[in-house]
């Protein structure tokens, strides 16, 4: 008998009583389906086509084509999408004659049919769509038109509970002697993500087979998971530029788009300190798309095991999996994929909404984002965070769920697929916690897999699964209204107290023997086995374009320091106020007052340099290592503080010598230009001083009681409180303060001012760079290993 593909439309032969497969598209179907194709005469045959949605969270649902159909955010669009990489018009379905076009509708990230960026396609059946995180296939199925129970069904299907949703992975064909991919509208492959940069990389046809070229990306590009600048590829390699993963089968590419595709898998976790095992033998997996949240009382592990989730604190012993790589051999390829909210705010009190979003989109985006790009971005974020009304705001005026939601916007600017979060909801009031979680909940809904700690149950129920850990064990894994049976309890609330009735490991050993464990970790594992894994070569470290992040860097410390007036005056003021001390003691006509003149502003030079920079580090001690995780260059970070308070210097130390000359008639023998010259090089080598305090401390409490110790000796050592001069081990000592240095050049310029000034001048050049760099190594060694 003839049947018709439900998928293509070909009309072919097949056999009564077999389950036909189409010769056209390899189709086949179950013939007692719903959809089961009859034999038909060619008149009762019409052709309905239809696009299949697939959403990014796994949904999908069929929208027939009866007349022109518009797709985008906004929610005048016929098929209104709430995806943020999808502009408020993006894309429309239009007919014409007996064929459907589509015609992109300017849209800023573009639309894709079968993976090539087009602004007009006639559209064939099984041609792939893909606009932002959604994509669709175009299909054309025939009925019967005389059989009035065989109409076009529109349905809503949930992604089976078995296995992930594999997304549609179209084909990259390399024929052209030279294929460009970025984010661009101009290249030839459109990546689609903001960590994409706008030329990324290319792939030209050589001699000995197609190379795979990094065209000065930002955030490079890995071929098996190592970073490479040029590469030959060959049969199985893999390439990833940002979220996408590139398979290459020795023709042609596959191209994966894995933002809101991650399965995180915990493969029998262990986290050993000493002695102690923080976490023993943790197995979870996490789909796409779930909202997940860590339990367990005090020091049960959960913020442990989030950050060997993360990779920022890894495993000891076990493995943790993305789509089947090991994270850990991937972190440095990886890491724009992952967002990380610590308990504490990771933003600048100072900063308005606004300004926040733009350095963090500056110094995170690649460095080829347009301004356009930066702030629809920022405007995207601030729409999902609701935080419109907020965003001139000063982020200190804001309240602390307010400022909770900056905290994630800084993180959403690059839209990760995974985002982490300690403790989101400490200190929040019982309403705006549960705001803050119904948040949570929607970008998990908007194609993000979201996991937090939180000891707090009352909004457990918004969560899709929780990991209830106790002493580092796995006491449970499962959907929250499952728990009260599992632990017979009457509320969820009374877990903790029902976790003290026996021992972890007995929790452990009983959670392992029941169904839950077998649902939610043995066949998930089972199904992430069957899609296979592979063993990536452990990358290298790609460095980011420090001049840029240098320029960024110094606009947000400015502006953070123009945001906070009380503290500005801090680092002009004390100068100008010692001095104007020094003066009341003091006689200048005297000639040992004179040197005590001389002594006390140096020591004052000293201390502004100190004092103004001791806690610059510590203070956003937060922020820096949120920062360093993605991609901060610590030169630029160091050399940003160092600049901009130099810049304040200027000011403070010009403002000392009027005020000592004005009151106390000190008379710079014409020579005022080298005494500001001197201090001000002392100020500022004290400065660099000061940033080592910041970088070894954690603490702005540590850093007063070691600014203490820093001032004294060079008082002592400086040379200036005594007139015969150190000698021995004292004048050893004296080589490494800057005060010393800074003394004699003032000292010289009273005096007879011969060549030895220039040398003096010279030692706090060279310990201003010494400091800075080993400021610079202290941060270094405090890197996540």
């Amino acid at each position: 008998m003839t049947l018709v593909c439900p998928q293509c439309g070909r009309a072919f032969e097949g056999a009564a009583g077999v389950r036909p497969v189409c010769p056209g598209c390899a189709h086949s179907w179950d013939p007692t389906s719903d959809y089961a194709p009859t034999l038909v005469s060619q008149d009762e045959r019409k052709a309905v086509p239809f696009l299949v949605v697939t959403y990014a969270g796994g949904k999908r649902e069929e929208l027939p084509l009866i007349s022109t159909i518009s797709v985008g955010r906004s929610p005048e669009a016929n098929v209104a999408i709430n995806d943020l990489r999808l502009s408020r018009k993006h894309f429309q379905v239009e007919k014409r004659g007996e064929s459907w076009y589509l015609k992109d509708l300017g849209s800023s990230t573009g639309t894709l049919v079968g993976g090539k960026r087009v602004a007009e396609a006639r559209l064939s059946p099984l041609d792939t769509i893909t606009a932002g995180e959604t994509t669709f296939q175009y299909m054309v199925r025939m009925v019967d038109t005389t059989d009035t129970s065989r109409k076009v069904k529109v349905s809503v299907v949930e992604a089976p509970a078995a296995a992930p949703t594999a997304p549609v992975v179209p084909r990259i064909a390399l024929s052209k002697d030279r294929v460009v991919l970025g984010r661009g509208a101009e290249c030839d492959v459109v990546l689609s993500s903001p960590v994409v940069s706008r030329a990324h990389a290319a792939i030209t046809k050589e001699p000995g087979g197609p190379v795979v070229e990094d065209l000065g990306s930002a955030n490079g590009v890995f071929v098996n998971g190592r970073l490479v600048k040029r590469h030959a590829l060959a049969k199985g390699d893999r390439l990833r530029i940002g979220p996408y993963v590139l398979s290459f089968d020795g023709a042609e590419l596959a191209q994966e788009d894995q933002q809101g595709r991650i399965t995180l898998e915990a493969v029998q976790i262990g986290k050993r300190v000493g002695a102690l095992d923080i976490l023993k033998d943790v197995s979870v997996v996490i789909r796409p798309n779930e909202f997940v949240g860590l339990l367990g009382p005090s020091g049960a592990g959960k913020s442990t095991f989030m950050d060997t989730l993360n990779g920022f604190r890894p495993a000891t012993s076990g493995q943790v999996l993305v789509n089947g790589e090991d994270l850990y051999s991937i972190f440095k390829s990886f890491k724009t994929n992952i967002g990380y909210v610590p308990q504490e705010d990771i933003i600048h009190r100072e900063l308005t909404v606004w300004d926040a979003l733009y350095y963090t989109a500056k110094l995170r985006l690649p460095e080829d984002t347009s301004e356009d790009e930066v702030r629809r971005i920022i405007e995207e974020v601030i729409t999902i965070l609701d935080l419109g009304e907020r965003k001139d705001t000063r982020i200190g005026s804001l309240s602390g769920g307010q400022r909770k939601r900056v905290s994630v916007g800084v993180e959403l600017i690059t839209k990760p697929p995974l985002l982490f979060l300690d403790e989101p909801t400490s200190g929040l009031d019982p309403g705006t916690e549960e705001k803050i979680m119904t948040l949570f909940r929607n970008l998990a809904k908007g194609g993000r897999t979201v996991v937090l700690t939180t000891h707090v149950m009352e909004n457990v129920e918004l969560l899709d699964l929780i990991v209830v850990l106790v002493k580092g064990r796995l006491a449970y894994y499962g959907p929250p209204k499952e728990t009260l049976a599992y632990f017979d309890i009457p509320k969820i609330t009374k877990i903790y107290e029902k976790l003290e009735s026996r021992k972890p490991e007995e929790w452990a050993e009983r959670y392992q023997a029941s169904k839950l464990y077998k649902t939610y970790v043995l066949e998930r594992q089972a199904a992430s086995r069957a899609a296979g894994a592979t063993q990536p070569i452990p990358p290298e470290q790609r460095r980011p374009m420090p001049h840029a992040q240098f320029y960024f860097l110094l606009m947000r410390y400015l502006r953070t320091l123009l945001g906070d007036r009380k503290n500005l005056l801090f680092l002009i003021l004390p100068g100008p106020l010692i001095g104007f001390l020094m003066t009341l003691p003091f006689d200048a006509a005297n000639e040992l007052q004179h040197r005590n003149i001389l002594l006390f502003m140096t020591v004052t030079a000293v201390f502004c340099g100190t004092f103004n920079s001791f806690r610059e580090i510590v203070k956003e001690r937060a922020i820096y290592k949120r920062e360093r995780m993605v991609n901060l260059q610590i030169v630029p970070y160091i050399l940003s503080k160092l600049v901009l308070l130099s810049a304040f210097f200027v000011v403070e130390v010009f403002l000392l010598l009027c005020v000592v000359e004005v009151f106390e008639g000190f008379d710079v023998k014409g020579n005022f230009l080298l005494h500001y010259f001197a201090l001000l090089l002392t100020a500022i080598a004290a400065a660099g001083l000061g940033l080592i305090i910041s970088a070894l401390v954690n603490s702005q409490e540590k850093a007063i009681g070691l600014l203490i110790i820093v001032i004294i000796p060079q008082i002592v050592f400086s040379g200036g409180l005594s007139t015969e001069g150190l000698t021995g081990f004292s004048a050893f000592l004296s080589w490494f303060m800057v005060g010393h240095w800074g003394f004699y050049a003032v000292k010289e310029i009273a005096g007879p001012c011969d060549a030895a000034l220039l040398g003096y001048l010279m030692m706090n050049l060279i310990y201003t760079a010494v400091y800075a760099g080993i400021a610079a190594a202290i941060l270094k060694m405090q890197d996540v290993k």
